[in-house]
Order: structure tokens, then sequence, then C-alpha cells
């Protein structure tokens, strides 16, 4: 009788983000190992901890009978597969229990109350296949990369070959029709180890998919008519040559609604790297961090301004989607240096700023110096910092009110093309905009799931009446309008009316110049004109309505 294997993985919610690449890649080596296929039935599950309760789907589980049942653990689904593997341990207590995936890198993951059998450290192909081997000749299950109750030390598994590796989306490709999107591997490894990151886990070689693997993979996810696709790739851009290959293979052959995310170095764009990313559909994020060079080098990063700010103007001028990444909480960071930093990513126009807070992940470098360096942070999952030796718990909150105020003013705003324009004109840093709007917000009772359309329109008119330049409000209040009719028009493909004092195609003319020098120069209407917006080709027009 073939022993049956279960893997189970939970992801935050059900999106384009959820699909469980690491379960599918054990589930992929497993059925492909000549050794152990013919005597075993690997199955899976994906849930979802916005909607199952892991008790009650462990005792699900345990009622089904599996032989071996193996958890994806990450930093955001760990309380959740604790309950589970609680439950199920209880109910089925002869059921072999593994864990494996980037949280049980972070201790011996549930060893020592047993409720494991064993753990996977590291890439889990080739040492759950190992496991797995042992335990069907009932052998004492050790090696490279595993961890047991009896010998909860383990030695490091070396880098998987990826050339040797099934593709699990070619393997799953039944299951592709189950997920709004696709996380899409093309390489493991990162050169440059931020201290910070276990993205490279100490490797500083980079790994790669082979193209002909790529290429049969693109075409099956267009068979599926899979629309969102994250590719993971931490520096996507790093290797030139490799990057230009990829870029001109998706322009080629993929179709124009299937939008393509990745993770570039800032640094290292250039003319044909943009060109061709503005041939395609797709975003760009970049990792930021901080723009303060003592405090990158802290981390092991550098930052070379002049290129970051030239290849930012490259990406606008190319109409390219770009998000920012900064960090709160970098050791040696301050309060003003954060606000600096941020301060200077919306002076590059994003479309958004994603604001993390650190957090000490045990399986990072950082951790193991978070005591020598008086880092003060939470012991258990999400492992995020409460005060450094240059940022006071106080100052932390504060740092993290001002991302939730970006996070609605800025981001959920679309307020990319106008929001510099906006603190222009109140002579005030963006940074500082956003403490103004913590106090207005809770002085207006804001909820923080309003329009922010609205919350924009509100704020800036109360702002710039206490300051005491309404004779901008025309302008701003218009300019802000049009570029959210846009941003409407963009998500909803339906047509807006936009009411404004200013001609549209004059608005446009603050993208160079000042408020005070447009109030100055364009003739305002007598009373707002209404125009409405729609699509003409690639351009998207308006018209006066009449």
């Amino acid at each position: 009788m073939k022993k049956t294997i279960h893997l189970i993985s939970c992801s935050i919610e059900e999106g384009p983000l959820s699909y469980p690449l690491g379960a599918l890649c054990i589930q992929t080596a497993l059925r492909t190992d000549s050794e152990i296929a013919p005597f075993i039935e690997v199955s899976h599950h994906r849930y979802t901890q916005d909607h199952d309760d892991p008790v009650k789907f462990a005792l699900d589980v345990a009622e089904r009978g599996y032989d071996v049942v193996g958890l994806s653990v990450y930093l955001y689904n760990r309380q959740w597969m604790e309950d589970f593997c609680t439950a199920l341990r209880t109910k089925a207590p002869k059921t072999v229990l593994f864990a494996g995936g980037p949280e049980v890198s972070s201790d011996n993951f549930l060893l020592d109350a047993s409720t494991v059998d064993f753990v996977i450290y590291g890439e889990g192909e080739v040492a759950t296949a190992m496991a797995i081997k042992q335990l069907l000749h009932n052998k004492e299950i050790t090696g490279p990369g595993i961890a047991s109750g009896s010998a909860s030390r383990h030695t490091v598994v070396a880098p998987v070959d990826l050339a040797n590796t099934t593709s699990p989306i070619l393997d799953n490709e039944d299951s592709l029709d189950d997920y709004q999107g696709v996380l899409w591997e093309l390489t493991r490894g990162c050169p440059f180890n931020c201290s910070f990151c276990f993205e490279g886990r100490g490797e500083k070689s980079v790994r790669h998919i082979p193209f002909e693997r790529i290429k049969q993979e693109l075409k099956v996810l267009i068979s599926h008519d899979i629309k969102q696709v994250f590719v993971l790739d931490p520096t996507f851009n790093l290797d030139k040559k490799r990057t230009v290959q990829i870029l001109q293979f998706l322009v080629d052959t993929a179709p124009e609604d299937m939008h393509f995310t990745f993770e570039v170095r800032g640094e290292l764009l250039d003319s044909d790297t943009v060109d061709l990313f503005s041939s395609l559909y797709c975003s760009l994020q970049i990792g930021l961090q901080s723009i303060h060079p003592e405090v990158d080098k802290f981390v092991g990063r550098t930052f070379n301004e002049k290129k970051f700010r030239n290849n930012m103007t490259l990406l606008i001028q190319h109409q390219i989607v770009f998000g920012l990444d900064l960090i709160i909480g970098l050791p040696t960071d301050t309060l003003e240096q954060f606000k600096a930093s941020l301060d200077y990513a919306i002076a590059m126009k994003p479309s958004n700023i994603d604001i993390f807070l650190l957090a000490m992940l045990p399986s990072a470098p950082l951790a193991a110096s978070s005591k020598e360096l008086n880092i003060r942070h939470l012991e258990e999952s999400p492992y995020t910092v409460i005060e450094t030796p240059t940022m006071s718990e106080q100052d932390i909150k504060q740092a993290l009110f001002i991302k939730d105020a970006c996070d609605l003013l800025y981001t959920k705003g679309s307020a990319s093309m106008w929001f510099g324009v906006a603190c222009g004109g109140l002579a005030l840093h963006p940074s500082a905009v956003f403490e103004h709007f913590i106090e207005w917000a809770n002085d207006a009772g804001v909820d923080w799931e309003d329009d922010p359309y609205e919350v924009q329109d509100r704020f800036f008119t109360d702002m710039y009446q206490k300051h005491h330049r309404e004779d901008l409000l025309p302008a701003i209040l218009g300019f802000i309008e049009l570029h959210q009719g846009i941003s409407f028009f963009q998500e909803t493909n339906e047509s807006p009316v936009i009411e404004l004092y200013y001609d549209p195609n004059d608005l446009a003319a603050l993208d160079s110049i000042s408020l005070e020098e447009f109030i100055g120069t364009f003739e305002r209407f007598s009373e707002k004109q209404a125009f409405y917006l729609y699509q003409a080709g690639p351009t998207i027009m308006m018209e006066k309505m009449q």
C-alpha cells in the first residue's frame, strides 16, 4: 500500500499572491523522484487565514487518515500552522508531521513540544525527498537540512541545481485554473546579502532557471489565461544579457493583458532595459529602504543617488509604473532621517510607496547582533522592532502613523503625479504634510476605509485655508481632481465627469511650474466647467461638456 502524503499551505487571503509555490515545489520533487514516486501518493490543499479555521480543518485532515502531513510555514501564517498542527497531533497522534518554509528556520519549530516529527531547513526539494525515503525504509530521519526530535541540530543543505529540478508550474498544470495569479520563480540566491534579509541565505551566487524551461512555463501560463504574474527574482536586472533576453521574449510572447511584477535594483536600470519594460504590461518594485549612506552601509547596502534619480526619471519618461520600498527602524536611522528618505521617495513620483517596520528575522544576519546593537524587538513572529538606540519607541510609533497616512493619502489615493505640487504650495515637505494629516484625520473623524479621493479634497482644502493660501485652491484642487479622474478612468474604465476652474491642458503646466506662477500665467474660468474623460486609442482625452 502506498504512503499518503498531504501538504498544507495557507495564504493570508484569496488573491493573485496566494499561489503556494513552496508547497508545490515539494509536491513536484516527491512526485518526480523515481526512487520514491512508485510508493507514495502526494496531494496538496491550500487554505486561507481569513476564511478557514485551522482547528476545524485539522480535524477534517485527521479523519482522512493521511500517513504524512507537511506544513509550509511563513512569517504570516505561523500561528495558523501552530494551531492546525496542535489540533492534528491531538486527533491523529500516529500521523507523521513535518514542517518547512522560511519561518521554520527561526527556531526549532515546535520540536520542543514534539508536535512535529521533523523540520526541513532551507531549500526543501532534496531534503524532503531524503526524509521520505528514510521514512519508507523505517530509518532514522536525519541528514543535511533535516532536524528531528532526536537530532534537533542540522547541517546546511547544499543549494539545489535548478537545471535538475522539475517545474512546479508544468507538473501542476491541472491546478492552474484554481489561482488568480502565480509566483513565477526565475532565480534563487542574491549577491547583495542585506543583513536584514534572508533572501540570499548566506549564498552570494545567483542560480537561474534554464531559459528553455521559462519559455515552456510561459506557454502554459498563457494557455490557462493567467493574468497576474509575480516574478520571483530579487534582482531581476542584475545580469543585463539575461534580463534583455527574458524581457524580449515576454514582449514578443505575452498577451497584452498579462501583467508582470518585477523586483529590480534601481541603480542597475538603463535605457535598454527600460525600453523593454515600457513595451510590456508590467510594474516594477524597487527597494530604496534608506537614502542615507551610513544607514545603508550598516546593513550591507549601497546607494548611488545620482544613478538612482536619473533612472527614476527614465521610468517616469517612459510611463512605467513603479513603486518604492522603505524600512522603518534600520540600525543608526532616526525619525528625521526616515522622514527625509520618505520625502526623497515621493520626489521620485512612484505610483506606490510600501513602508515596512524592520523585522529582526531570526534567520537573517542582523538578528544575531540585536543584543549587541541594543535593538529591542518582538521575540515572536513577526519579530518587528520596538525601539533602537536612535529611534525611541515613540519615534517608531510616529513613523508608523506617517506610514498609515502615506498609505491612504498617497498610495491608495493615486497621488504620485500631484502630491509634490500640493506640498509645494504649502511650503511643506511631504512628511510634514503627513504629520498634519494625522492630526487632522483624528479631529475630523476620518475612517481609514473612507474614499481616499474625498479625504484628499477635504484635507487639502482645510490645509490651504489654514495656511491662508485660498488663492491657490482652485488651481490645486483642479490639478488633484484632474488626476483623480484619470486614475478613476484607468481603474474602472468608466468615463468620469470632472469640474475645473482651469482648462485641463493648462493644468498640465503644473508638472513644471509652481502654483504661484501658474495662477499668474493662466486664465481662470469665472465658474467651474465640466469635462468628461474618454479613451481615444491609447490616449485619454478630455472634452468640455456643453
